[in-house]
């Protein structure tokens, strides 16, 4: 049962992607096996190398049944876990992504998958979307409710 995911593996697209890829590794070690080869190399991506490092530290080399159960709770996940939606005013660099994404993996739930979107509209600041809670901390919304706020910021420049 899978704990915790890498932090390199955050959003759906990233588990679709990496459960693709696992899924056509655990094939050619499968007819490896059936043919008596040895087992090939792990995948080439940095997210499925860190997933399957989430199977047992025991095996030194992943049988298909390890996989292939791996693969099924990566597929329930995709389909179940919970989204945190990010929308910044730029696209965020790959530094901010992971921190981003290390404060939602401890502070809110392991496994939640998280996407990132910009909207140059919000000026500045974030809003954090979970289902149908939101957290706008936008620079925007902070405008519109408090537009006398900005009147004062003018008239003491």
């Amino acid at each position: 049962m899978i704990k915790a995911l890498p932090s390199q593996v955050y959003s759906a697209d990233h588990l679709r992607f990496c459960i693709e890829e696992l899924t056509l590794y655990a094939a050619e070690v499968g007819k490896a096996l059936r043919a008596k080869k040895p087992i090939p190399e792990g995948p080439t991506s940095a997210e499925s190398t860190a997933l399957l490092s989430l199977l047992p530290a025991s095996s030194k080399k992943p049988l298909p049944e390890q996989l292939q159960e791996l693969i099924s709770e990566l597929e329930v996940l995709a389909q179940k876990a919970q989204t945190v939606h990010f929308t910044l005013v730029a696209s965020a660099p790959y530094s901010l992504k992971q921190q981003l994404v290390d404060w939602v993996r401890q502070n809110l739930h392991p496994l939640a998958l998280v996407t990132f979107n910009s909207n140059p509209d919000i000026a500045g600041g974030l809003v954090v979307r979970v289902g149908n809670a939101v957290v706008d901390e936008s620079f925007r919304s902070r405008l519109v409710s408090q537009p006398q706020r900005l009147t004062e910021l003018i008239e003491n420049v």
